[in-house]
């Protein structure tokens, strides 16, 4: 596991998730990228508001993130994560057998996300939800499909978000 990657100011691009599935503790820029940025310890595309490579702990996503992108949490220990509701997609592979046993999601309708963006590893979990939002993500998040988080529709769960949560 990697304490920091140092982003240097002529990086052009990252290769789907090249960044991302490093298990990186955290990102620093000495000098401003003109195509990347950090956010709340996460690694983002500045024009597209798209995070490319998140923490590996917990994350709480930034509010002005849109999306996130391929492979962001791909293979990362990543124990819970928080989505803010101006979130609209998560690409292909985002989470892919990433460590999250806990997802806060905050919007009322359901982030689209990509092939195998929510197969994460571990069989049981917790997905945090507005509460009128519960029967809409258990039906379009939960699907018995190994590439989808409710796959064993055994161990994750669909709860309300809590006051102050």
């Amino acid at each position: 596991k990697f304490k920091t990657i140092h982003i240097p100011s002529n990086l052009m691009y990252d290769t789907a998730g090249s960044i991302a599935s490093s298990k990186v503790g955290g990102y620093t820029m000495t000098l401003p990228n003109p195509k990347y940025d950090i956010r709340n310890n996460s690694l983002v595309e500045t024009a597209t508001n798209t995070l490319i490579a998140g923490g590996t702990e917990s994350s709480k996503i930034h509010e002005s993130i849109t999306s996130i992108g391929e492979r962001a949490f791909y293979w990362s220990d990543i124990k819970s994560v928080d989505i803010p509701a101006g979130v609209t997609h998560i690409a292909d592979e985002a989470f892919q057998n990433a460590g999250t046993n806990t997802i806060i999601s905050r919007s009322i309708t359901p982030p689209t996300y990509g092939t195998e963006a929510l197969k994460i590893s571990p069989y049981n979990g917790v997905l945090k939800v507005p509460e009128e939002s519960i029967p809409t993500y258990t039906t379009e998040w939960m699907i018995d499909d190994p590439m989808y988080l409710g796959w064993a529709k055994r161990g994750w769960t669909v709860q309300a978000l809590q006051e102050g949560e």
